[in-house]
């Protein structure tokens, strides 16, 4: 690379992030982690339009987990995570590349390389040491910057655990620029609290009704409707139950969680909202084939008020481009329209082969006068209830 001295546009910068995203993501999907991801070994032109990944010949291929040993050469490049030095102690995965484009990243926007944390995460005091991006670099987007500390953070822990969760935020500053907007900031990394609603921990001594939840759950795929109620005294791990329960049938649902809270204002419509933005983000990271076939379909469902949907869900422009305005309505008929938009939307999400699963947590703390004016769609589309044991069922 040649960007010392020289840092990028948000737009080239943006655009070559991603594509470098990519081309990582292969190397993954492929089986193998890269493991020096330095400089030397991006070849890119002068003009920004090509590149390409070099030191393929060193990758390292991932253990039966998905994990290798940290026996790297002692490099001392900040480029490289600090995991990945030899007395760490540590197993080196995915996210140590993560760690390295992040610094790449670093380079890109800024033209100065990072600082060196490996000998930082192996200080006397132990404590991961974190410098403040924003006030080093006032100039930038502070959503690029907290991008950037969160593939830099010395934890692997609190990095992006999956090079798809990188490419859903910086797409979605991409979509920003598109729109002539400035880069603001919003909530990153929801794909990796996706990835972990869906990993399953061990459900010790709960073999019967985990069984049960997955058994309901294969039966109601291509059946018009099911609901599935799970109760429980509070802590005694109902969420938990429900994600294992999903985790097993990953690849035949699409998953929605909302999450209501006993302080929260718990509309129905600001916790499904927020579900269906997760589930969005996460189609994001399908191919760009799959991305274009769900525009068609939302576009189909949506129709010319689309925008109201966008205006809660920003990412949903991602598939369709900018809607044009919607026609203002009085009070009572707006809400009617967001009904029956909402419905089409979410029916949109749930089809025969591949049915829509919305997980209702806590939903003790709904408002169910406001709730039961939503008619749940009646195709492909599974309802998960968790509430307190001691709570009557919200009537819908």
């Amino acid at each position: 690379m040649f960007l010392a001295g020289n840092p990028l546009s948000e737009k080239q910068f943006l655009d070559l992030a991603v594509a470098l995203v990519d081309a990582v993501q292969s190397i993954h999907d492929a089986g193998f982690i890269h493991a020096r991801l330095f400089p030397e070994h991006i070849l890119l032109s002068t003009d920004l339009a090509d590149f390409r990944v070099l030191g393929l010949g060193q990758v390292w291929r991932r253990e039966s987990e998905g994990q290798l040993q940290s026996d790297l050469e002692l490099i001392n490049s900040p480029y490289q995570a600090p995991e990945q030095h030899p007395r760490s102690g540590v197993l080196v995965d995915d996210r140590s590349d993560i760690y390295a484009l992040g610094a790449l990243f670093y380079l890109m926007l800024t033209g100065q390389p990072p600082a060196n944390r490996q000998a930082e995460a192996l200080s006397a005091s132990g404590q991961p040491i974190q410098v403040s991006l924003q006030r080093q670099y006032p100039e930038v987007a502070p959503v690029l910057l907290r991008i950037l500390e969160k593939m830099l953070a010395t934890d692997r822990r609190q990095r992006y655990q999956a090079l798809e969760a990188v490419a859903v935020d910086l797409r979605i500053c991409i979509e920003m620029l598109q729109r002539g907007a400035p880069l603001t900031d919003f909530d990153i990394d929801h794909l990796s609290d996706v990835s972990r609603l869906f990993s399953r921990g061990e459900q010790y001594g709960r073999e019967v009704p985990l069984q049960s939840l997955v058994t309901t759950l294969h039966q109601a795929v291509g059946q018009p409707m099911a609901t599935v109620l799970v109760r429980g005294v509070s802590g005694i791990g109902k969420s938990s139950l429900v994600y294992a329960s999903q985790q097993s049938v990953a690849d035949q649902y699409h998953f929605a969680q909302v999450k209501y809270d006993q302080y929260a204002s718990n509309s129905p419509f600001e916790g499904l909202f927020a579900g269906l933005q997760q589930l969005l983000r996460q189609l994001l990271s399908e191919s760009s084939d799959q991305g274009r076939s769900w525009g068609d379909i939302f576009r189909l469902a949506l129709e010319q008020d689309a925008g109201i949907l966008v205006e809660a869900m920003p990412e949903l422009a991602l598939f369709i481009g900018q809607p044009p305005a919607v026609a203002a309505l009085p009070a009572a008929d707006a809400k009617v329209r967001l009904y029956r938009l909402l419905n089409r939307f979410v029916q949109s999400l749930a089809s025969i082969d591949h049915p829509l699963c919305v997980f209702l947590d806590d939903c003790q703390w709904l408002i169910r006068p406001q709730w039961s004016g939503w008619k749940t769609p009646s195709m492909s589309c599974t309802q998960s209830w968790s509430f307190w044991h001691s709570e009557m069922m919200p009537i819908i």
